[in-house]
């Protein structure tokens, strides 16, 4: 849906060129003065930083409190470098026209966690749809630390399963989705005159009543694209999403497809979540991601590969 809200979460370790974790968090070398290398690079990117060639600009909003461990708050990110007309979505009157050196604003959760004495810390971000600045910010984090402690940074997206936060683990699997994007025109069947050259097919697959495909926990990867393959004899589908239904409610999870968009957990339905002119509130995404950064190190604790 376009209007979910995700939280991504990746492992992020330090290391010399070609070599293991070099430096636990707690190490002297990580700080300059009192501030950690992750407080650091937050409060000199408080400015707007722009990547003109992806017309992409992004800031920290400069958080309240700087806590040791844990830094929080909001990423402002936005499209610029376009010109453009926004105007009532039924009326089409005009609104507003939009020069190409406005920066559009759109606010995005973060949080970044450093556990004393281990090798690695746990960065969190919000996406809304499929409005995300995490390969931005993880580049800049990049640059910065090669720049400033020669460092070479690494990354790796933490997986619900991993850490038993998957609270639909249990849950039976209702309705399938494929998706197989720029399939050629000669592969499918052409109903207009202009027909494109290329398509998106889409493929649906439902249980009727009682009927379930399986626990969610038990659907692989492997097992939906054969799934895939079998009712639509299409090998390689891009997007594979299950809906999974448990307790009386239910939950679209991609199981494959781009990396952005597997292991984002949903979200939008949260009883904790509080909206503030439609956007999540950094206060009411602190209580959800806290305890789910707890579970991812949990499972972390004493990595060191």
């Amino acid at each position: 849906m376009s209007n979910v809200i995700g939280l991504r979460f990746y492992r992020v370790t330090l290391h010399e060129e070609g070599q293991s974790p070099t430096f636990a968090n707690d190490n002297p070398k990580m700080f300059k003065g009192d501030k950690h290398l992750l407080s650091e690079f937050v409060q000199k990117h408080t400015k707007v930083t722009t990547v003109d060639d992806a017309q992409r600009g992004w800031f920290f909003n400069k958080p309240s409190d700087l806590a040791r461990k844990t830094i929080s708050g909001r990423i402002t990110y936005g499209i610029h470098g376009i010109t453009s007309r926004l105007v009532d979505l039924v009326g089409r009157d005009e609104k507003f026209k939009r020069e190409a050196n406005h920066l559009e604003e759109i606010p995005l959760y973060f949080r970044f966690y450093r556990p004393e004495g281990e090798h690695y810390m746990i960065f969190a971000f919000q996406s809304y749809g499929i409005r995300s600045c995490v390969s931005l910010i993880q580049q800049s984090f990049k640059e910065y630390i090669k720049k400033n402690n020669s460092l070479v940074v690494r990354y790796k997206k933490l997986m619900p399963a991993e850490a038993g936060i998957e609270p639909f683990a249990d849950g039976y699997v209702k309705h399938m989705t494929f998706l197989k994007r720029k399939v050629s025109s000669d592969e499918v069947d052409a109903y207009r005159d202009d027909e494109p050259t290329e398509y998106d097919v889409e493929v649906s697959l439902k249980a009727r009543g009682k009927a379930n495909f399986g626990r969610y926990k038990e659907m692989t990867k492997q097992k939906l694209k054969k799934a895939g393959h079998t009712i639509a004899l299409i090998d390689d589908f891009d997007k594979g999403t299950v809906k999974v239904a448990l307790d009386g409610s239910s939950k679209n999870i991609t199981v494959f497809g781009d990396q952005g968009e597997v292991g984002t957990i949903d979200v939008s339905d949260d009883k904790k979540l509080k909206l503030d002119e439609g956007h999540p509130t950094v206060a009411s995404l602190d209580a959800i991601s806290k305890g789910m950064v707890k579970q991812f190190n949990n499972a972390l604790t004493g990595f060191k590969k």
